[in-house]
Order: C-alpha cells, then structure tokens, then sequence
C-alpha cells in the first residue's frame, strides 16, 4: 500500500462517520509515519478499501481503537479485538475480499470457540473452556 491510498481511505473513513474526526494533512503524515512497517509492506490497496468498505458495513464498530486500527482489524488476525501483525494476514482474506458486499464479522479465537487447549487437536471443549476448567479442579 502506497502513503497515498492509506490516507485517502483514511480521510474517507472519517468523513463517513457522522460522528468522526476529520483529519487533516499533517495528521494523515504522522499516521502513515508510525504505522508498523508489516502494514506499508503486506497491505495493498485494494485490501485497504476491502477493509474500509467493511467498516462501513460494521454494525458495531470498536470506537475504542483508533480509525486506522479498526480497518485493520478486517485484514489482520486480531488478539483481544486488536489487530496483531505478528500473526499475519486473516487466512480466509482473499474468500472474503471475493465476497465483499458481504459484512464478514471477525473470526472468533480458540479460547472463545471452546477448544480444548491442552492439546494438540482442535476439539470444542463441550460445554466451554471455563466448564472444563471447572471440571478439571475437581473441588
């Protein structure tokens, strides 16, 4: 992704917000200054505006992220409703930029799916982690 269509979709973004902040030029600057290098490399731009027009269709935005942070929670796998770079690119991405007109939330971890994580296997813990933790104590 170029500095450019990063900041055009940013201005975008919040100017589609009733409720958003516009940003202005040095703002955008200083915003593609400090995003992590992984996004500039791994982003293009056609998935910047998969990830804008997701966000447009986001019935429950996170407003506690910042703007470009929550863009990015539609491309990247995320940890605790955080995008996390290190984790790489969401697996599905291209399934879900192929159907883009369609609002994709976000994929649930291990832990909110129930998996059994003390093994190797993914298995769904059958009643939840916190019931099989609960049953493991044998208190």
């Amino acid at each position: 992704m170029n500095a450019k269509t990063y900041q055009a979709v940013l201005r975008a973004a919040s100017a589609l917000d009733p409720f958003g902040k516009k940003f202005n030029d040095e703002d955008l600057l200083i915003a593609w200054m400090t995003i992590a290098p992984k996004v500039q490399k791994e982003v293009t731009d056609e998935m910047w505006l998969y990830a804008l027009q997701q966000h447009r269709m986001n019935p429950a935005p996170d407003k506690g992220l910042p703007l470009d942070m929550q863009l990015l929670k539609h491309v990247f796998k995320c940890e605790n409703g955080t995008p996390n770079f290190s984790w790489g690119l969401k697996k599905d991405l291209p399934q879900r930029m192929a159907n883009a007109g369609t609002f994709h939330g976000q994929s649930k971890s291990p832990y909110e799916l129930g998996e059994d994580l003390g093994t190797k296997e993914t298995a769904l813990a059958p009643n939840g982690v916190l019931a099989q933790l609960e049953g493991s104590c044998n208190l």
